[in-house]
């Protein structure tokens, strides 16, 4: 199904998995052939009919191996990812009891890294069984309001000479308290990193433009000089973007300069999709879907965890302690 958005135009396909054993393959290659022709974003989505590890099934034999291979493979192959959800982990349960009970997580949803993009506030839900032997899946597009970050260091600015001057000058003009000194510090700090450290994606697009103008017109005179300027701008900005995602893809074991900017993002994106919570259940039962509310419900739970229901002085705890220094020694 192509369908067409206000951004971009992407793929979506509903596939259902051959159930029998012997037709798995086939399956798998037919998803094939269609990755072959998809160059946009694609979303593929539905009951696959496939667990690819011995983890996604729960009770009766283990899993079929193959099928698991070929499925992995051909994530591997087309650069596709499976998307995080929330809900209970199996999808599919066989309505028996006991060791007859088999329960299995076959319905997925997958996307390449330009449709992680392009919806990057995506979300899958595994939602309650109801009449049916399989959950339904639902896909959330809510954007999460805002939420201050804590304040992170950006090390771009270590490329610029211009940085610490002006942290030198906040903290030897701020007050004399070492909390005050620090947080001042910081707010000089956001505010270089937004007067200068403009966003590298555009300033890229901006410049390659130009190249691509100059490359692609007849020679005249100064052209040349721009031409070289022009790339080791770019040569810059691509190593600047590249440590921008290194640092919040938190991947220490890539250096830079390797070309690994796509993959610092993604798995960034992979990241935040993991740690994002989009619903949760309260204490009183029920689903809480709202930011605030989650919020509100997380610190009601650690308020209490961390609330001591007994009180006792801290006399019997010092008497506990043996003492190895006298009255008279003091």
């Amino acid at each position: 199904m192509l369908l067409f958005t206000k951004l971009q135009t992407w793929y979506v396909t509903f596939v259902y998995g051959n159930p029998n054993v012997q037709g798995r393959i086939a399956f798998i290659n037919q998803l094939k052939q269609m990755a072959m022709s998809v160059d946009i974003p694609w979303l593929v989505m539905g009951d696959f009919n496939i667990c690819s590890s011995q983890a996604d099934k729960c009770g009766n034999r283990g899993i079929h191996r193959s099928s698991a291979h070929a499925y992995l493979d051909f994530l591997f192959d087309y650069n596709l990812e499976e998307m995080s959800y929330s809900g209970q982990k199996y999808t599919w349960l066989n309505k028996q009891d006991g060791r007859a009970q088999v329960m299995e997580r076959i319905d997925k949803a997958l996307c390449n890294g330009e449709w992680r993009n392009l919806f990057s506030h995506s979300h899958l839900m595994h939602e309650n069984l109801v009449a049916s032997d399989h959950r339904p899946l639902i896909l959330l597009q809510n954007k999460p309001s805002f939420i201050r970050k804590p304040f992170v260091f950006d090390i771009r600015c270590l490329e610029s000479q211009d940085c610490f001057p002006a942290i030198r000058d906040k903290w030897d003009t701020s007050s004399n308290n070492f909390v005050k000194k620090l947080s001042e510090c910081q707010l000089t700090v956001e505010a270089w990193c937004r007067d200068h450290l403009e966003n590298s994606r555009r300033r890229i697009e901006v410049l390659s433009k130009r190249l691509d103008k100059l490359l692609s017109s007849p020679s005249v005179n100064n052209t040349d000089q721009e031409i070289i300027a022009i790339r080791r701008q770019l040569q810059d900005l691509w190593e600047l973007e590249e440590k921008y995602w290194f640092q919040k893809s938190r991947v220490n074991w890539l250096s830079f300069k390797d070309k690994n900017t796509k993959f610092f993002h993604a798995t960034m994106m992979q990241r935040r999709h993991r740690n994002y919570i989009a619903k949760i259940r309260s204490m009183d039962g029920l689903w809480l879907d709202q930011q605030r509310e989650i919020q509100q419900e997380a610190f009601i739970y650690f308020q209490k965890l961390y609330q001591s229901n007994t009180s006792f002085g801290s006399d019997q705890v010092l008497e506990a302690i043996p003492s190895l220094v006298s009255i008279d020694m003091n």
